[in-house]
């Protein structure tokens, strides 16, 4: 049976091979219970994205990988911008796997319902961003979507 590494770095190669730009392998074991490892890869257009996604996806079925993790990005709350709600659409059509979307985003409570209706089944966002906690954690709940609270490290106790 592989391990963990071993399953990072087969994803890398299978991005690379199909033209992903960037790739990188980060081993986070330390850092958290929830898993060993981040692949983290650009590409250029939706279609090329979507030529990747179906060669990861093969790889994600055979080594029974069950659920996927969406950091979304704005560019305002973090400095970095990613994917948003059209990549995540196009993974629910094609996917029955659990989508964990963390909504590193300046207001996470205007975009929750789009986000639960493209298809998240767990959304986390950010205690220190402007929208409310307790209105955002709502209205997460009244999507039927499971809510979960995210907290930087070097935020005060």
């Amino acid at each position: 049976m592989k391990n963990t590494q071993d399953k990072a770095l087969e994803i890398a190669q299978l991005l690379e091979d199909g033209k992903g730009e960037d790739v990188v392998v980060i081993n986070i074991s330390e850092l958290n219970s929830w898993t060993d490892y981040f692949v983290i890869a650009t590409v250029n257009s939706s279609t090329h994205w979507q030529g990747l996604y179906r060669q990861v996806k093969e790889y994600i079925k055979e080594n029974g990988i069950d659920m996927l993790h969406f950091d979304v990005m704005d560019g305002v709350f973090v400095n970095n911008i990613t994917f948003g709600l059209p990549v995540l659409e196009q993974v629910r059509k094609d996917t029955d796997m659990t989508l964990d979307v963390h909504l590193m985003i300046a207001d996470p409570l205007k975009y929750i319902e789009r986000f639960a209706k493209a298809g998240a089944d767990m959304i986390s966002f950010h205690l220190e961003r402007s929208s409310d906690t307790a209105s955002t954690l709502k209205a997460i709940k009244e999507c039927g979507v499971k809510p979960a609270l995210a907290i930087k490290p070097a935020t005060p106790a």
